[in-house]
C-alpha cells in the first residue's frame, strides 16, 4: 500500500452465529446479498444440464433408464438439487472408467 493511502473501505455484516461477511464498499449491500442467494431446490433440464455439464439429451437418457430421478410438473421435468448431486457423486471416477 502506498504511504499515506487510506485502507480500502469495507462494510462488515454480522450474521447468525457471529459469522461476519466483509463486503468492499465498491459493492452495494443489496448487490452482495443477491450473490449470496440460496441454491435452488430444483432445476429444469436446461438448468441441470448447464450446472452439471451434461447435455440435455444425455440427462433425458439417464432419466429414461432410471439412473437419474426427476419429478414432473405438467410436461416439464424437475430435477431436485439433492438428486442431481447424488447422481453426480455416483458416476464412475476417472480412474474407475479408465480401460
Amino acid at each position: 500500500m502506498q504511504q499515506g493511502a487510506a485502507p480500502h473501505a469495507r462494510t462488515v455484516i454480522t450474521l447468525e452465529g457471529d459469522v461476519q461477511v466483509i463486503i468492499p464498499n465498491a459493492v452495494s449491500v443489496p448487490q452482495a446479498a443477491a450473490t449470496m442467494a440460496p441454491e435452488p431446490l430444483a432445476y429444469s433440464l436446461d438448468e441441470a444440464s448447464a450446472v452439471a455439464g451434461i447435455s440435455y439429451n444425455k440427462l433425458l437418457e439417464y432419466i429414461g433408464t432410471g439412473e437419474l430421478v426427476s419429478r414432473k410438473n405438467g410436461r416439464h421435468h424437475l430435477i431436485l438439487r439433492t438428486e442431481l448431486i447424488d447422481f453426480l457423486n455416483h458416476l464412475p471416477t476417472a480412474l474407475d472408467a479408465a480401460p
